[in-house]
């Protein structure tokens, strides 16, 4: 488990994620990304540089409707867009009851692979997961289950993994302070009704209430019968509320051995500046790695560089790893490379030309000829695209509900854009950089 530090950035404080530019030993991949009025995410695209020109490479666009959403994963093969795989799940409210996943993509049909229906109390906890594999040949058939039992507190207590028969395969043990921080988790495994200790992990807490130690055991024999033996542990430092350190050991016969730690830094104003690995060499902890990120243009751009140190390799020698960064207020992602810039933007939807269809949108606008129609509550069916002399440039029958307009190829320009529904028609233009 890593503690990765908070970039210094309140969730309110958190801005859009525009696009990332990655760098690494073999390729320099783009990531650009949509999001509609709610502040969603609508649209992935993943764009690799081939010579002096991008190429597209994926994309991954989600729908949203009431009730329901759609995430579709799709593959380049030169300019044609393939689907390749799909998600879509089913509300409750706010909760997900059904998650659908279909593969094996041809033409407009796939083969579903697997579904998750998931049960809820009155509260929103999660009581069970039921998931079933190859639905289209047995769409009654479990594969495996997961139960969830919670304590008054409304804390998870116990949750249990069974197969399709009902058969317990594991189950863990939860145990809380009175505050409701987590104190241990103990796993056990086994069939049925035999459920034999496995492994347990403890958390320790300061008078602060902030985590400084998580201890993993395994059940073992010993010369004195079965107990808990130490397997590895994590200790965390902090300056004031900041973390400066994580360290990692792991057990060895009698004592505890240094594996690696992670090391800190941080500017006046709470933001990050550097992530070092550290591995322990000639009884001192030498610096084999940095990651350092520049936050000097945020909310702009962060820019995140990782370099080997004296100790690793060459004195700033690029070094291709695990690069973490914030993505959103509550999601840390990575991606490898060695350098990595991100922009930060809030996208701008164009104003309607002619349209009964105030609610529609089309954004970035201008883009680099990717641009995504925001439907909300209109099924858009078709949609023409002009030059200003009138000749048509591209058309699509949206058979499949994408929301994607790609006129990357096209000559930077003016064109003109008219989109079909059931509700009206909507004109607008759109600018290609």
């Amino acid at each position: 488990m890593i503690l990765f530090p908070f970039l210094g950035l309140g969730a309110q404080e958190m801005p859009v994620v525009q696009s990332i530019t990655v760098y690494n030993d073999t390729a320099r991949l783009f990531y650009s990304y949509l999001y509609n009025q709610a502040g969603m995410k609508t649209l992935e695209t993943e764009k690799e540089l081939i010579g002096t020109q991008w190429k597209n490479v994926s994309q991954v666009e989600w729908i949203y409707d009431a009730g329901l959403s759609t995430q579709t994963f799709y593959e380049y093969a030169g300019s044609n867009r393939k689907r390749v795989y799909e998600i879509v799940t089913e509300y409750a409210g706010d909760l997900p009851v059904t998650i659908k996943e279909t593969g094996n993509w041809e033409s407009d049909t796939g083969t579903a692979s697997k579904i998750t229906s998931r049960e809820y109390d009155e509260e929103g906890r999660l009581l069970s997961e039921r998931f079933y594999a190859d639905a289209e040949e047995s769409p009654e058939q479990i594969s495996s289950q997961k139960e969830f039992v919670y304590d008054t507190r409304g804390l998870l207590n116990k949750f249990s993994v069974a197969d399709g028969t009902g058969k317990v395969l594991y189950e863990v043990d939860c145990s809380y302070a009175d505050d409701g921080k987590p104190l241990q988790q103990i796993l056990r495994r086994g069939t049925g009704s035999e459920q034999e200790n496995h492994m347990q992990f403890k958390w320790i807490y300061d008078t602060a209430g902030r985590l400084v130690y998580m201890l993993n055991q395994e059940w073992q024999e010993t010369s004195a019968g079965y107990d808990w033996v130490n397997v590895s542990n994590t200790a965390y430092d902090y300056d004031n509320d900041r973390l400066v350190s994580e360290t990692y050991q792991y057990w060895n016969v009698e004592c505890w051995i240094d594996n690696m730690r992670y090391v800190y830094e941080y500017d006046a104003d709470g933001f990050m500046t550097e992530r070092s690995l550290q591995m322990p060499l000639y009884d001192s902890w030498r610096t084999m790695s940095v990651i350092y990120y520049d936050n000097s243009s945020y909310p702009q751009k962060t820019e995140i560089l990782s370099e080997f140190s004296f100790w690793g390799g060459d004195d700033g020698m690029q070094n291709t790893t695990w690069l973490p960064y914030v993505f959103s207020a509550d999601n840390v992602e990575s991606k490898i490379g060695y350098n990595m810039e991100i922009t930060y933007n809030q996208r701008t939807a164009t104003e309607n030309i002619e349209s009964g269809m105030t609610d529609l949108h089309v954004y970035p606008n201008p883009s680099d000829g990717i641009y995504y129609i925001d439907t909300g509550k209109y099924n858009i069916v078709s949609w023409h695209i002009f030059a200003l002399d009138g000749s048509l440039v591209s058309a699509c029958v949206n058979t499949n509900r994408t929301g994607v307009i790609d006129i990357s190829a096209r000559q930077p320009g003016v064109y003109m854009l008219r989109a079909e529904s059931e509700s009206g028609t909507f004109v607008t233009k759109l600018i290609k950089q």
